[in-house]
């Protein structure tokens, strides 16, 4: 092995590897063929050669030494589909044959680009049929190399790069280009366990020290004893489930569980769903930059604050109870005018955004106990009961 690896690594350093970087990406998952499975004659075992006998005659014993047959440069790939939907599983098959065509077998080493470099992933042992399979599964794209090892009879060499695009279950949505766009955020992780799968919780010390610095303060009408967090997985815009977090209010647990279900059994496209304290601290609001956070079309609930345009005057969020969804696309009529935009102010796009009682998240949302409190002057707003 230590072999191997000395080879691997004075291959990575050179061009070959180098020339891989170039090609992971390309081509597009709309136009990537399908790696064709080789085909190779599969040479038969050598008859063994049956020993003399006395009664046998012996042919005279050769004099010189034997010349060896040239060592070959194998050929290797990886042959499958490019495409993989996000959380199943690709067929891949490692191939080895020889430049005549015939099967081969051996040690192979597959490699796998990582942030940006090239780690090993496994070593695989092809037999004599030239072609081995193996499931593989990855939740983002990912590029990969097969390391035939070398033997005395055969050189070493290099796959292509085989790229795996791992593409949506549902398709992404995109919202009109005339209209304003949110100012995006990193992607949430990718979601856990089934469904919505909802689970509470407790909160953190570390949230909560991160609370106190933007979303809590002393006054504040409940504690840390009253809130609890919400882990939950979400359709995003791209197509991808992620999951999210929420702080609510403790005796609102039932309500959001069940508005989340609803949420995420019928598919609704949600931007994000973090802590409102990433936003920071905001003097406007005396809490956390719900202003931010909107423009970050975030989904949030509870937030010691003042009501966006009326200082002074509590929201309903201080209390963990009320939820403000989509946030960008279902703007708010403050005291200083639409928040965070007015040219969403008119627009009604079902399923993320919606103007009437009969959209699907309105009834989703009063399904399990919310509240439309404000109707088309607030849309994103729901409150628990």
């Amino acid at each position: 092995m230590n072999r191997i690896i000395r080879s691997v690594a004075l291959l990575l350093a050179a061009d070959v590897v180098l020339a891989s970087f170039a090609t992971f990406g390309s081509p597009s998952p709309a136009t990537a063929a399908v790696a064709p499975v080789w085909t190779c004659v599969v040479v038969p075992a050598s008859t063994p050669t049956p020993t003399p006998t006395a009664t046998d005659t012996v042919s005279p014993t050769p004099t010189g030494t034997p010349t060896p047959p040239p060592a070959l440069t194998p050929l290797v790939q990886i042959a499958g589909e490019h495409n993989e939907i996000d959380e199943t599983r690709t067929l891949i098959q490692v191939q080895l044959k020889s430049p005549g065509g015939d099967c081969l077998g051996g040690t192979v080493v597959l490699w796998e680009f990582i942030g940006g470099v090239w780690v090993e992933f496994r070593t695989l042992t092809v037999p004599d049929s030239g072609s081995l399979s193996l499931w593989i599964s990855a939740r983002t794209t990912t590029a990969w190399r097969a390391y035939a090892a070398p033997t005395v009879a055969r050189h070493a060499a290099w796959s292509p790069v085989f790229t795996l695009y791992n593409t949506p279950p549902k398709r992404a949505i995109t919202t009109p280009s005339w209209l304003p766009h949110p100012s995006l955020k990193p992607a949430q992780a990718r979601a856990v366990g089934h469904g919505a799968n909802p689970i509470i919780a407790p909160i953190s010390d570390t949230l909560w020290a991160r609370m106190v610095k933007a979303s809590w303060h002393p006054g504040c009408p409940v504690g840390r004893a009253a809130l609890r967090t919400l882990s939950v997985n979400y359709w995003g815009f791209d197509g991808f489930r992620h999951r999210g977090l929420l702080v609510i209010a403790a005796w609102a647990g039932r309500d959001f569980v069940g508005a989340f279900n609803g949420l995420y059994a019928n598919s609704i496209p949600l931007r994000y769903v973090y802590p409102v304290d990433i936003f920071g601290w905001s003097s406007q609001t005396n809490g956390a930059n719900d202003y931010a956070s909107m423009r970050a079309d975030n989904t949030s609930a509870f937030n010691c604050r003042w009501v966006d345009g009326s200082p002074g005057v509590m929201s309903p969020h201080s209390w963990g109870g009320a939820i403000d969804l989509n946030t960008f696309e279902n703007p708010y009529d403050s005291a200083t005018g639409w928040t965070p935009t007015a040219a969403w102010a008119g627009v009604e796009i079902n399923p993320y955004a919606w103007r009437h009682t009969w959209d699907t998240v309105v009834s989703i949302m009063r399904a399990n106990r919310f509240s439309w409190t404000y109707g088309t002057s607030d849309p994103q707003h729901f409150d628990a009961h």
